[in-house]
């Protein structure tokens, strides 16, 4: 191992992640990125109506970077925009007021 090399790397920064694609895992079907959590969480909500199964779904957090489960996820919408947050905290702080949904509450309001 090169010690220096490894000392000397750029650590990891999930900061990086914030723009990455919110993503869909269909069993047997593979992975499918999204543009915007909102165009996620439309397909989602046409799967779970046709009952495809969904292994997993992904969105990242706005402040860390950090990609989270998106049924565990606080999300705000603003004007046609669905942004998602690993707290909600971090939701309300960047909400201003508007409402945070969980993941029931937006799935149910896209």
């Amino acid at each position: 191992m090169n010690y220096d090399a490894a000392t000397t790397a750029t650590p990891y920064n999930p900061e990086k992640n914030v723009n990455l694609p919110p993503e869909i895992w269909y069993a047997g079907k593979g992975i499918r990125k999204y543009k915007t959590v909102k165009q996620m969480l439309l397909a989602a909500k046409s799967a779970i109506a046709s009952r495809k199964k969904i292994d997993a779904m992904y969105v990242y957090d706005h402040d860390s970077g950090l990609k989270l489960f998106s049924k565990y996820a606080y999300y705000v919408m603003i004007g046609n925009k669905i942004t998602s947050f690993m707290t909600k905290q971090g939701a309300e702080k960047f909400a201003h007021g508007t409402q945070v949904y969980t993941y029931n509450k937006i799935i149910s309001k896209v």
